[in-house]
């Protein structure tokens, strides 16, 4: 006799595989995002019988979350865009940690208890997970709530778990050219950046002097681009002196052929241009005399300029003035 050796899968219910299957289909869809979230979350509700559900994309240049689609709850309990709240979360924060669904039961049981938690008391249960793609990108979250006291059951979290790759490809903001146009701030001008170099026009956007092929911007835009889908943002030192902003987005959709969205725009920014220096060499690592060595400075003159760069970032270490500078795109480069 044969003997058959059975997979979790085969140990889950028919109508959770359906609900995973129509979340996978949704994510290979290529209509609008809008339609494919709606009818994810469709599956999504479908496989947990929840009361109440919400689905936030991460925005990776703004740095906080936007509210794709949600029902049942209260206006009080989500703000339409409340990235801030929600990052402060400590529930949120364990889940995104630990890569796994997180259950309302099981941060109500947690001692020591994790004290700031958006516990919603109308709710018997509830469910939050944080969405990563298969190459491990974070792009969102959702949350879901039923109003029974009854706790979602482990296998429902390891099929949220199954499904967490194909919502995050849904909530991907850099998932092809025209989405990751709308991470760049309006107004700003922008083009489409061909490995060869050439600069296409974008629809509904204005181009830039400082967008000219063989200029500063785009030659900083092709050394500095992610090598993965993703963002980066940094300052280029013009020829005049002048600081230029510039947003490089590579997008996930693989018939981009390997081109970037790159926007530019004068820069306003609250550190001087040696502060930038300073703050430049902190992000690479360098140490204070490393930094002095480099600036031929002396390394009281660094301890002066890192003293004003924690003051105006508003941070109190060498390690958050560097994740803020990384965050903003405060770090600086110079003209080739």
């Amino acid at each position: 006799m044969a003997i058959t050796q059975m997979s979790d899968l085969d140990l889950v219910p028919a109508a959770r595989l359906r609900a995973l299957a129509h979340i996978a289909q949704q994510a290979a869809r290529r209509d609008a995002p809008a339609r494919r979230a709606a009818r994810a979350l469709d599956a999504v509700a479908e496989l947990t019988a929840c009361d109440a559900l919400s689905l936030y994309a991460w925005d990776p240049v703004a740095r906080d979350h936007a509210l794709v689609r949600g029902w049942g709850y209260a206006p009080a309990d989500f703000p339409e865009r409340g990235g801030g709240d929600l990052l402060a979360d400590d529930g949120y924060q364990l889940a995104r940690r630990n890569r796994w669904p997180l259950r309302l039961t099981d941060v109500r049981r947690r001692r020591p208890p994790l004290h700031r938690v958006l516990e919603l008391a109308r709710f018997g249960e509830g469910m939050t997970a944080c969405l990563f793609t298969a190459d491990g990108r974070y792009t969102g979250v959702v949350n879901l709530n039923v109003e029974r006291d009854e706790p979602f059951d482990d296998g429902l979290l390891a099929v949220v778990a199954l499904a967490v790759p194909a919502l995050a490809e849904i909530t991907d903001a850099t998932g092809s050219l025209q989405e990751a146009a709308g991470l760049l701030p309006a107004g700003m001008p922008a083009v489409v950046l061909r490995p060869d170099g050439t600069a296409v026009a974008l629809p509904h956007r204005a181009s830039s002097p400082l967008l000219a092929p063989g200029g500063a911007a785009l030659a900083a835009a092709l050394r500095r681009a992610p090598a993965g889908p993703g963002t980066a943002a940094f300052l280029v030192a013009e020829p005049d002196g002048a600081l230029t902003r510039v947003l490089v987005v590579r997008p996930a959709d693989p018939s981009a052929g390997r081109a970037l969205l790159v926007g530019a725009e004068p820069a306003s920014v609250p550190l001087s241009r040696r502060e930038l220096e300073v703050v430049t060499l902190l992000v690479d690592g360098a140490t204070n005399p490393e930094i002095a060595e480099r600036l031929v400075v002396s390394r009281h003159t660094v301890a002066t300029h890192l003293a004003h760069i924690l003051d105006r970032l508003g941070v109190a270490t060498r390690g958050a003035a560097a994740a803020r500078a990384v965050r903003d795109g405060l770090t600086l480069v110079e003209a080739a």
